[in-house]
């Protein structure tokens, strides 16, 4: 049977402005996201996942490759065949009871915007371009979601250093295992607020 972990992506300095929204929306099948400590943890009552990783902007590929192996190897979330990952601020409208793949969004086929993480990074990143390979992927900011049986395909990896954009990176880690993305209506489940 089917069932879907929503992972909301936050960080340190913003857990308590999103958590209670989310809990309020979500009561169960949840988890809320950050980084910045010394080992990962995680508190059942909360449902909240600490993460050994950068908590910034330029942390985020780590954070979210940290957050997917953690929680394939942690036996309290083996139920789950799915997660889907989500920002802070985006609403869930409607579980994804109905849908079917290993790796589905709101998919991009083209070159991306090479510098949309200029200004935002603070260090050396925000004077490079992304130079890194496309691969069609499912938009981060919109929400996406990837099945466990994937994930376990490509982790443990380590190269995320090398990558500003997490949602790129994992449709080049998908394209890599043949896995390609599969567009559905996003937007019937998700509402973000910048798109």
């Amino acid at each position: 049977m089917k069932r879907v972990l929503y992972v909301f992506i936050t960080h340190q300095k913003n857990i308590t402005n999103c958590y209670d929204r989310i809990h309020n929306m979500m009561s169960n099948d949840f988890l809320v996201v950050q980084g910045g400590f010394i080992k990962d943890s995680y508190d059942e009552s909360s449902k909240i996942l600490n993460i050994n990783c950068n908590d910034s902007y330029t942390g985020l590929p780590e954070k979210v490759i940290k957050t997917f192996h953690f929680l394939i190897n942690d036996d309290r979330f083996n139920e789950y065949t799915h997660f889907c990952k989500l920002d802070d601020d985006m609403n869930v409208i409607k579980k994804f009871d109905d849908i079917e793949g290993d790796y589905l969004g709101n998919v991009h086929y083209i070159d991306g915007n090479r510098r949309w993480h200029m200004g935002k990074c603070g260090n050396f990143w925000d004077q490079l371009p992304y130079n890194g390979e496309f691969k069609p992927w499912c938009m981060g900011g919109f929400g996406y979601i990837v099945s466990t049986k994937v994930l376990n395909r490509i982790l443990p990896n380590f190269n995320y250093l090398d990558h500003i954009y997490e949602d790129v990176y994992i449709g080049f880690l998908m394209n890599k295992i043949g896995v390609n993305p599969i567009q559905i209506k996003i937007k019937d489940y998700l509402v973000s607020p910048d798109h």
